[in-house]
């Protein structure tokens, strides 16, 4: 008998500013078909919008979920978002070996500069040609990021 598991390793993630940090777990093991559950916390400020996306080798990071508040799930991916919104919970339902990728954990503060003005920001953005929602600040390896590793396993 086949075994798949998945094995999630995380690394930390910190936005431009050196203050700000993004947290996740060091490591999660799930076995092909249960649900693979990452949390995210940060220390932002105002944090807004909250997103998870996945990024799989030679591809661009693609948009998972997003939103205010903890929006309704999209098939088998569910996002939860705490009411002060400095934690947001990804659940992935049964997962599998078509979940192998890296998933980032990204935040965006209420007000941002731009040309020069401070602007509150509003609805969702369109996405762009990269995957990235604009306004989103890349995050640079130190803590939001979790690699979803599914490897076979034979049991006997």
């Amino acid at each position: 008998m086949m075994c798949v598991r998945a094995l999630l390793l995380a690394a930390v993630f910190v936005c431009a500013e050196n203050s700000n940090q993004v947290l996740q777990p060091p490591g999660l093991e799930v076995t092909e078909g249960e649900t693979a559950e990452v949390t995210c916390n940060h220390t932002i400020t105002r944090p807004d919008y909250l997103a998870w996306y996945q990024h799989r080798p030679g591809e661009f990071p693609k948009l998972l979920i997003s939103g205010y508040s903890s929006p309704p799930d999209i098939e088998r991916i569910s996002m939860f978002i705490t009411k002060d919104r400095v934690c947001t919970t990804l659940k992935i339902r049964g997962a599998g070996v078509r979940d192998t990728a890296v998933y980032y954990c990204s935040v965006r503060d209420t007000v941002r500069e731009e040309r020069g003005n401070l602007n509150k920001k509003g609805c969702r953005e369109p996405e762009t040609a990269t995957g990235v929602l604009p306004g989103f600040v890349p995050l640079a390896p130190s803590g939001g990021l979790t690699f979803i590793n599914i490897q076979q396993q034979a049991i006997s």
